[in-house]
């Protein structure tokens, strides 16, 4: 499906509805720019916060770990995908 869409002054682009529902992205939403044979690629990150609390555990929550952890997985998730191109 193609939507085109204008950038504006501050290079700011509005993802047309029918993506943004598709791909489940709201306000928030972390993404990340991909160039891909001479395309932009945007690719939403998962919020694993959302998840707290949805798996019972006796470990306590620490905010900065998780933190941590999952800026870990998405550094090596950004890598793996770098070495597809």
């Amino acid at each position: 499906m193609l939507q085109p869409t204008t950038v504006n002054t501050k290079g700011q682009v509005t993802i047309p509805i029918h993506f943004r529902k598709k791909m489940n992205i709201r306000s928030g939403t972390k993404i990340n720019f991909l160039e891909e044979g001479g395309r932009i690629v945007l690719d939403p990150i998962p919020d694993f916060l959302k998840l707290r609390g949805s798996v019972k555990t006796t470990l306590k929550y620490d905010k900065k770990r998780a933190q941590k952890a999952i800026a870990e997985y998405i550094t090596e998730e950004w890598k793996r995908k770098e070495k597809r191109f």
